[in-house]
């Protein structure tokens, strides 16, 4: 408590890691269901893209580098805050924010495909974690 007996409201920053940590742990839940089947998670497809031979040589490793760079990201988001770079690790999980609410968007947005319980939990999350860390980003506080 202040002096004043107001409570203190944590900086944006927080939630927003806390959301893109969320986010980024989501990916190993079940986001993506095609046809009648059960939800898959995004090491599923992944897996099952390169057992059918979808994913060859550098498609491959590019899809594998841009699954990590989200988690990466986030480390890095998480490790920068308490170092004072407060704005960079505002941007990232912004960004990281970003990519997984388009993700979701488009999985939702899509006839042949629906979104499992982990890609709602990640786009919500990401959704948060967008919105916080831009409010970071532009040096702001929560005040409601």
């Amino acid at each position: 408590m202040s002096s004043d007996g107001e409570r203190r409201r944590p900086p944006a920053i927080a939630v927003a890691l806390v959301c893109a940590f969320v986010a980024a742990v989501s990916l190993v839940l079940p986001w993506l269901a095609i046809g009648g089947g059960p939800a898959r998670s995004t090491i599923d497809l992944i897996g099952s893209a390169g057992a059918l031979d979808l994913l060859r040589g550098g498609e491959r490793v590019a899809v594998i580098a841009a699954w990590t760079a989200a988690p990466i990201a986030v480390a890095i988001a998480l490790v920068a805050a308490p170092f004072g770079r407060r704005r960079l690790a505002a941007a990232v999980v912004a960004v990281v924010g970003l990519v997984l609410v388009v993700a979701a968007v488009l999985i939702v947005t899509n006839d042949f495909v629906r979104l499992g319980w982990g890609g709602v939990v990640g786009g919500v999350a990401g959704a948060g974690a967008m919105v916080f860390g831009t409010l970071e980003f532009r040096g702001g506080r929560i005040t409601a």
